[in-house]
């Protein structure tokens, strides 16, 4: 079987150590740690976005190599910012995300999203929930075979949070995509098929949600433990 991704000895000099990840199915991944733990270095190695070391490949095309157009089918980057100055309409934004004009694909982000209403206003005259809609959009655009989200789900209120993570799972299923999430709220893990535990700068666990939230590498990490169904910190050794 083709792996959809193969990424081999990726790391960011003093953030990131040589990591390895393969895909070989969809899926959708959550990838969490604590402050500081690489994951947004992790995510951008990916994207090709950090001068890093090692190769990325997606269906065997070297993402390195790729011409822009081909790399927005073959991924797109959602970054943990929402801080944006184009004085353009939300639409355009979305829009960026496609390597060719797609109205009816634009259309059906902002009908998904429930972004009509703020469909003509410049996208910086957004609040911070309403531009990470705005932005998902446009990383969703190109249906790339994997989407890398930073924070996707911050900034937003309990229904969207929920909504999110349900279109995610939509648009993979629909494509046959994979989907790297970063999360905070580990609350939102069971909602994944696989996790990836980073911490200081190097992946510690890798497995099923629930392996990896009962796991001693995520109790160190995090300094918690569980307690009944939450979790309490961790006593000191």
């Amino acid at each position: 079987m083709t792996a959809l991704l193969n990424a081999t000895a990726i790391s960011v000099d003093g953030r990131l150590s040589r990591t390895d990840l393969h895909l070989r199915l969809p899926q959708m991944i959550a990838v969490i740690g604590p402050n500081g733990a690489g994951k947004t270095s992790f995510l951008r190695a990916l994207a090709g976005i950090e001068a890093t070391t090692g190769s990325v490949a997606i269906d065997e095309e070297v993402i390195a190599h790729a011409p822009p157009s081909r790399r927005m089918r073959l991924m797109s980057f959602m970054p943990a910012t929402r801080n944006v100055v184009w004085p353009i309409t939300a639409r355009d934004v979305i829009s960026l995300g496609l390597p060719s004009p797609d109205p009816a694909r634009v259309e059906a982000l902002i009908d998904v999203l429930e972004l009509a209403a703020i469909s003509e206003r410049p996208v910086n005259h957004l609040s911070t929930g309403e531009r990470s809609r705005v932005l998902l959009a446009r990383a969703l655009a190109a249906r790339p075979r994997l989407l890398l989200l930073d924070e996707p789900l911050s900034n937003l209120d309990p229904f969207w949070v929920l909504r999110v993570l349900e279109i995610v799972r939509a648009e993979t299923q629909t494509s046959g995509s994979s989907a790297l999430v970063s999360v905070h709220d580990l609350n939102q893990v069971a909602a994944f098929d696989r996790v990836l535990l980073l911490d200081r700068g190097g992946l510690v666990a890798d497995g099923a949600p629930q392996d990896v939230l009962n796991s001693s590498a995520l109790s160190q990490a995090f300094r918690i433990e569980r307690e009944g169904s939450g979790w309490k910190i961790r006593e000191p050794a």
